[in-house]
C-alpha cells in the first residue's frame, strides 16, 4: 500500500502535465489483462507490478515489482475506466 498522500501527488502532477488519471470508458478490461499476462515481468503465471510505496519508493518482493492477483488488476482496471463489474468493452 503506498504512503497517505502518494496516489493524490502523482494525479495532480500527471493532470499539471495533461496526462490522464482515469482509462478511457471504452478499455477493454479483458484484453489488458490478456496482454497484462504476457508481460516479461510475470513469474510463474501471476501478474507483477511495478506498485510504489511513496514518491521514489516501490515495494518490491525480492525484486522491484509484486506479484498482483488477476482479480486485482481486474477491480484496479474497473475502477480506472469509471465502470462497475462489466469486462467487456463499453459501448
Amino acid at each position: 500500500m503506498a504512503a497517505e498522500g502518494t496516489r493524490a501527488r502523482v494525479a495532480a502532477l500527471l493532470d499539471r502535465f495533461g496526462l490522464p488519471i482515469r482509462a478511457d470508458s471504452s478499455l477493454d478490461v479483458k484484453g489488458a489483462v490478456g496482454q497484462m499476462s504476457s508481460d516479461k515481468k510475470n513469474r510463474r503465471g501471476v501478474i507483477h507490478c511495478a506498485l510504489p510505496r511513496g514518491i521514489g519508493q516501490m515495494q518490491s518482493e525480492g525484486g522491484w515489482t509484486m506479484p498482483v492477483p488477476t482479480e486485482h488488476v481486474v477491480a484496479a482496471l474497473v475502477n480506472l475506466r469509471g465502470s462497475r463489474g462489466n469486462l467487456e468493452p463499453s459501448s
